[in-house]
């Protein structure tokens, strides 16, 4: 059998920041914390007790984890087949008409979470070498774009998109660099985040 990598096609710039943005929701969101008030909406609902949900749905006004918890709530849900209770109901479509959106988490939380910079950076990276196996150059000259728009374009463009940072073509770069040394040196920067296996099955050719 032929190398399954023959049958990649080249991946698209915009299909990169497009996937590279999908990839990112993981460290623009509290890993793990929205199941515990999801659970507590999934309580609310299966009780009628609707005055709690109300107050959970005006915390997501303004907390993006009430927002989240809301989301995997009523998602659960409908994959159950069950109806919505009428207040998550009349939320989730207004959701989905994108009358309401996600609160954006202060810069202070961002700050404060463990290993944050950590992962975020292992993302970049296997992100930028994943576009770099689909044909996308990693990096290139500071200056230059004449040779067209590489990885860590993609990578940057979708982290200003999600508002995270760096969100340049320079700072991504400096990141993919300094994960690419450590692992150069034989060092092991962390348990790194697979993306491949989700991109190849997206783009081999069928």
């Amino acid at each position: 059998m032929g190398d399954p990598s023959e049958n990649r096609r080249v991946i698209g710039y915009q299909e990169a920041v497009d996937f590279a943005y999908e990839a990112l929701e993981e460290v623009s969101t509290f890993p793990a914390e929205v199941e515990r008030p999801a659970a507590s909406v999934l309580h609310f609902c299966e009780n009628g007790d609707d005055a709690s949900l109300q107050a959970v749905i005006r915390a997501a006004e303004t907390q993006a984890l009430s927002f989240d918890a809301l989301s995997r709530a009523a998602g659960l849900i409908l994959e159950r087949g069950e109806p919505l209770p009428s207040p998550l109901a009349v939320w989730t479509a207004r959701r989905l008409s994108e009358q309401v959106e996600r609160p954006k988490i202060p810069a202070r939380f961002k700050r404060g979470w463990p290993g944050e910079n950590q992962e975020r950076d292992l993302l970049i990276y296997d992100l930028v070498t994943t576009f770099r196996d689909f044909g996308l150059t990693a990096t290139r000259n500071d200056e230059n774009k004449i040779n067209g728009l590489s990885g860590c374009d993609a990578v940057a463009e979708a982290m200003s998109k999600r508002d995270l940072t760096p969100n340049t073509f320079r700072g991504i770069k400096a990141v993919y660099l300094r994960v690419k040394q450590k692992y150069a040196a034989g060092k092991r920067p962390g348990l790194g985040v697979s993306v491949t296996s989700e991109l190849i099955k997206d783009t081999i050719l069928k």
